[in-house]
């Protein structure tokens, strides 16, 4: 499955071609069990700082994009547990801050 997130441009990044702040998703995306037996959910962070939520199977978001993180902040891979999603930024990416960021 290919998926491609489509957001504005950002206005803050780093500095261009700086290897430690790319744009896009940083994210490694993280897969989950969906409420349907045999049906499973991914879990990916664009690059604005959106966890969108897609079915494996079809490519079709299951739930509106949610912010998550700040636009073109360097996040790490994604991680589930205990219906937590969590994640890491850091590089003080576009002069956002470094932080564990966590939701349910």
């Amino acid at each position: 499955m290919k998926k491609h997130f489509e957001y504005p441009p950002p206005k803050e990044r780093g500095d261009p071609g700086d290897p430690l702040c790319p744009t896009g998703q940083t994210a490694t995306p993280v897969i989950a069990p969906a409420d349907t037996p045999g049906a499973y959910t991914v879990y990916a962070m664009a690059g604005d700082g959106k966890v969108h939520s897609v079915n494996v199977a079809d490519g079709e978001e299951v739930a509106p994009p949610f912010q998550f993180g700040y636009p073109n902040g360097k996040s790490y891979a994604l991680n589930l547990w205990n219906n937590h999603l969590f994640t890491t930024t850091s590089q003080g990416c576009a002069g956002n801050p470094n932080q564990i960021w966590a939701v349910n």
